[in-house]
């Protein structure tokens, strides 16, 4: 169901830990100017060689933009409670107390960050008028080595016209996206049962991945500035234009908070959205997302293979699906049910993944902004400061003080 109005959706830093703090990553800078502690970690040239020297700073609309992140990082409440749900969730999952548990949980949270930023750059192109035969052909998302060529092919072919996508894509052009390649053998190895999973041997593969995993996080702090959530209970005020209950999709919950917003016009109701304020525009992410009953999913395979595959998956491996979703796409539209064939998806994408202008009055847009406000630090910590989790972290983990 979408909200009808007055206007319709476009379519068209240096690591200051040493090596006995916590592999947990907490504060490094976004570039980086080298590598503390011994260990088979991966070379600094290769952390800081661009992958895409030709994507850092797009304009859009003629200007340049793009985010300052340097120096910055995330605590862990910004971690926990500002990040959007799936990938709050499975950072939540990093606390859980053997290191053989830990690692699994490292390879869950890398491949959620990857996976959500190929869903977020697949709206993007739907929305853009991307073909049936790249969206079939990219929303094939088995294996992580799968999900990081698709992340590059859309990076690679990515026009920004809004700063939340320039964001992203500077990202990538950044130290970023090479540190994701050190999961990948580490992911393959417990994937196959080639990996012991021995207290001792998580602890290494831990500590040496300690510096790549500080760099995703820092990376993926820019997301918290981005309102991530879903509308519901659309009505119409005394004024005459129409309001709806914002609920934040943040942290722990699909239910973060919930906020009402006047001037929603145009804008879907049920299908979960990620707006840019500073665009002034909003980008619906179904059904590649998605979040019926207060479960959130995203596509896996949009044509799976094989009897036990589907469609979605749940960001934490082995929660299982419920019953009553569909083998099919998820369309929350009362008018036109909640199962949408593929076929019907790829013939007009732009009908679900598309742009639109916000109208939001004043107030609104302060309430909707007041649901993320993410708390950054803004300086680095010393090497002889440890954050309580972190440290608490690594006297249980690593036996190290």
């Amino acid at each position: 169901m979408q909200a009808e109005g007055r206007a319709e959706g476009d379519r068209g830093g240096e690591s200051t830990a040493p090596e006995s703090r916590a592999w947990i990553p907490w504060g490094s800078r976004f570039e980086i100017e080298s590598l503390v502690g011994e260990g088979e970690r991966p070379a600094l040239d290769t952390l800081r060689r661009p992958r895409y020297p030709h994507k850092a700073f797009l304009p859009i609309h003629g200007t340049v933009a793009h985010s300052d992140r340097r120096g910055r990082r995330l605590n862990e409440h910004d971690a926990r409670m500002a990040l959007p749900h799936p990938l709050a969730s499975l950072y939540e999952r990093l606390r859980v107390p053997e290191p053989s548990e830990q690692l699994g949980a490292v390879i869950a949270l890398v491949e959620g960050i990857a996976r959500f930023l190929v869903l977020m750059l697949a709206a993007d192109a739907a929305a853009q008028g991307a073909s049936p035969k790249v969206l079939k052909d990219r929303l094939r998302l088995s294996g992580f080595g799968t999900v990081l060529a698709v992340l590059d092919e859309w990076v690679l072919d990515a026009r920004p016209e809004i700063l939340m996508i320039s964001d992203v894509v500077e990202l990538m052009s950044s130290p970023f996206r090479a540190a994701f390649d050190p999961f990948v053998p580490v992911r393959n190895d417990l994937a196959h049962g080639r990996s012991a999973s021995q207290t001792e041997a998580a602890r290494a593969s831990l500590q040496r991945l300690q510096e790549p995993l500080q760099i995703l996080l820092d990376g993926i702090g820019l997301l918290t500035k981005y309102p991530f959530g879903i509308l519901e209970h659309l009505r119409t005020e005394g004024d005459g234009r129409l309001a709806a209950t914002w609920y934040a999709s943040r942290g722990p919950s699909t239910r973060a908070a919930f906020k009402a917003l006047s001037g929603v016009e145009g804008l879907p109701i049920g299908r979960l959205l990620l707006m840019d304020l500073h665009s002034n525009r909003a980008l619906s992410l179904g059904p590649l997302m998605v979040q019926p009953a207060h479960y959130f999913l995203w596509v896996d395979q949009l044509f799976p293979e094989g009897a036990t595959r589907r469609v979605y998956v749940r960001p934490v491996a082995g929660d299982p699906l419920p019953s009553w979703v569909p083998e099919k796409l998820y369309d929350p539209d009362p008018q036109g049910g909640s199962e949408l064939a593929q076929e019907t998806f790829l013939l007009d994408p732009t009908r679900w993944c598309r742009y639109i202008p916000l109208q939001l009055d004043k107030w609104s847009r302060q309430v909707i902004v007041n649901c993320v406000m993410p708390s950054f630090v803004s300086r680095t910590l010393e090497p002889h400061e440890s954050p309580p989790l972190a440290a608490e972290v690594l006297a249980r983990t690593t036996g190290l003080r």
